[in-house]
This record gives structure tokens, sequence and C-alpha cells, in this order.
């Protein structure tokens, strides 16, 4: 077995300490089955996959998310598998603030929307480039006359004095 000087740094395992011992044996693999299935998928593809994601556990208990790519080759007549790894962790972790966020977001839309179109204030907004309205709450609709179809999408009222 090698390992290289990234997965050494990694694992905070030393190359003595690795070489001629499995990841089951070190306790890299967070999960024993997600190790099998890694495995598993690297026969039935014919020797290779590349980029599954797996969770690892350096010396320090510190589990990473894993994207792996792992082929097998053969070496003095026998199979190795070449498995190589970045860790993604930071990414996932982004993705899943990006996520959060993006949650946070729809959450206060909703509450402006229900806000907006509940308010007893007349209230309605147009855009700055060409004057059509865009919103237009109920107080305003009622004040005005007209059936949201009608306004949305027109010229300002106050501009044009009518909608078209």
């Amino acid at each position: 077995m090698l390992v290289n000087d990234a997965a050494l740094a990694w694992s905070g395992y030393s190359r003595e300490e690795a070489l001629g011992r499995t990841g089951l044996e070190l306790g890299v693999w967070v999960n024993a089955e997600e190790r099998d299935e890694f495995w598993d998928a690297v026969r039935r593809s014919g020797g290779s996959i590349r980029e599954r994601e797996c969770r690892l556990r350096n010396r320090h208990g510190k589990i990473s998310n894993m994207l792996g790519s792992g082929a097998i080759i053969v070496l003095n007549g026998e199979d190795h598998l070449l498995f190589m790894m970045i860790d993604i962790s930071e990414r996932k972790k982004a993705e899943a603030e990006l996520q959060a966020s993006e949650a946070r977001l729809r959450e206060s839309e909703a509450r402006f929307s229900a806000a907006f179109h509940a308010s007893p204030i007349i209230t309605a907004s147009s855009r700055a480039s060409d004057a059509k309205f865009v919103l237009a709450n109920d107080a305003f609709l009622n004040w005005a006359g007209y059936e949201r179809d009608e306004v949305l999408g027109h010229l300002d009222l106050l501009i044009q004095g009518s909608v078209v």
C-alpha cells in the first residue's frame, strides 16, 4: 500500500502507521457500510467510480465530507484500489448555509407579502424604468376601483390618468 503526503496530512497518521493497514483498521470510515458501498460501486462499474460522496474521520476524530474517486489497478499481479479524495466539507457547509439563507428569504418574502396585501394603508409600487405597476394591495385596488389584473403591468394611474 502507498499513501501520499496529502492523505497523511489530512489523516494525522504517519506513513509508518498507515502503511499495511486498511481504512477500516484505521477507523477512517465514519460508516463501514459506506466503505462497502464504495467498493461495491467500484466493482459493479467495471473497476472505477468518480466523485462519490462519503464521510471520513481523521485520527483526531474530525469528520470530513469527501468526494472520492477510485479505480482498481493491478500491482505485482494483485488488485489494489487507487483511491483519491478531496475534502468538500467547506463546500457542503456553504451549500447548507445558502439553503438556510434562501429559506429565510422565502419566509421573509412571504411575511412581507402577507403584511403588504393585508395592510389597510393604500399601497402600490411601480417600476421607475417604465412606471408600470408591479404591486398593488387590496386597499389600493378598493380605493382605485380596479381589479388586480387591470392594474399590474399597466402604467401608473397617477401618471396616465386611467388604466389602459
